[in-house]
């Protein structure tokens, strides 16, 4: 989306186009890991919530931007592991809950599905939610997911 605006009416190369567009994207990211380390030291909510809420609230201040890190065409892409906002998110599920690895994995995919679509919402001006409605949402969603990791691990010992 923002290529064509940059390259417009020029005749450059594909490999130009390339560097261009991977120095945008890191330097996107970048900004995106500052944002998110500033975002995730508020103290009015237990730190993991904090790790969803700083993604809404980019979202809702960096539309354009969220759009283009988080809404891209990743048909060729994986998820990556090893990536700041994830490593954080499962090492604080890990470290505050005790869970294992797969199971903080698995608690944090789910719930970033969740956060993700109130994000999108957001970010495409679909939808406009209160900060108290998105707190209060979360924790449902939390607690639910939570609710059914347990309730499985206990029949699963069964």
């Amino acid at each position: 989306m923002l290529m064509p605006l940059l390259l417009r009416g020029r005749s450059y190369s594909e490999a130009v186009r390339q560097e261009v567009k991977a120095d945008v994207m890191a330097m996107a990211g970048e900004y995106y890991s500052k944002y998110f380390d500033e975002h995730i030291k508020r103290q009015d909510v237990p730190p993991y919530k904090a790790t969803g809420l700083a993604y809404i609230q980019f979202a809702k201040d960096e539309k354009e931007l969220f759009k283009l890190l988080f809404m891209r065409d990743r048909t060729d892409e994986q998820i990556q592991e090893g990536e700041h906002s994830y490593d954080i998110a499962i090492n604080m599920i890990m470290t505050s809950i005790g869970l294992e690895y797969d199971a903080a994995r698995k608690l944090h995919l789910e719930m970033w599905i969740f956060v993700h679509g109130i994000a999108t919402m957001l970010a495409t001006s679909y939808l406009d939610m209160g900060d108290e409605f998105i707190r209060e949402v979360m924790s449902d969603a939390y607690q639910g997911i939570m609710r059914f990791l347990t309730e499985k691990s206990e029949q699963e010992e069964k």
